[in-house]
């Protein structure tokens, strides 16, 4: 692919690369018998969520909006997690 010739603003996402780092990390999930989540803020290229699908256990999602657009793609379990808020008057 020749850079120069690539649109701006995008996206590149190499997907050999995510490959080889998914397969990582679906080692560390095998080995240890942990659950690795994609956080949805971090990475966000729902494009690629059936690939990811296919090596991760679930995502994240911080809120109702993130919650519904993962649930649409039904591909990949999901956590929702919300902070805790503490009401103080001032």
């Amino acid at each position: 692919m020749n850079m120069k010739n690539v649109p701006t603003p995008c996206y590149v996402i190499d997907r050999d690369r995510l490959v080889e780092n998914l397969k990582i990390l679906k080692y560390v999930e095998e080995k240890s018998g942990a659950h690795v989540l994609l956080a949805q803020k971090a990475f966000s290229a729902f494009c690629m969520y059936p690939l990811i699908s296919e090596y991760l256990s679930g995502t994240t999602a911080s809120g109702l909006f993130a919650m519904r657009r993962c649930r649409a793609k039904r591909c990949m379990s999901f956590r929702l997690l919300t902070p805790r808020r503490r009401w103080m008057s001032l």
